[in-house]
């Protein structure tokens, strides 16, 4: 699974960026998965609080942190 759209929008973000910071510029962003969509806020904050050093891991950590939704 890829999220291009939201790795577009993550790349023109200042690094590095707390989970709160990104929850705060882009938590209502939906992400559209096979079975449902979920908000970027939801799937980083069951992730709790990390430093993000650039947009690379802003993706994976959404890839690892999406619900069953995404099956």
């Amino acid at each position: 699974m890829r999220l291009i759209r939201t790795e577009q929008a993550f790349g023109d973000h200042n690094y590095p960026a707390t989970t709160a910071e990104l929850i705060a510029d882009y938590g209502d962003s939906e992400i559209t998965l096979p079975n449902g969509t979920e908000t970027v806020g939801e799937i980083l904050g069951r992730l709790g609080d990390d430093t993000y050093e650039n947009s690379e891991a802003v993706s994976q950590a959404l890839l690892t942190g999406v619900s069953h939704k995404a099956i």
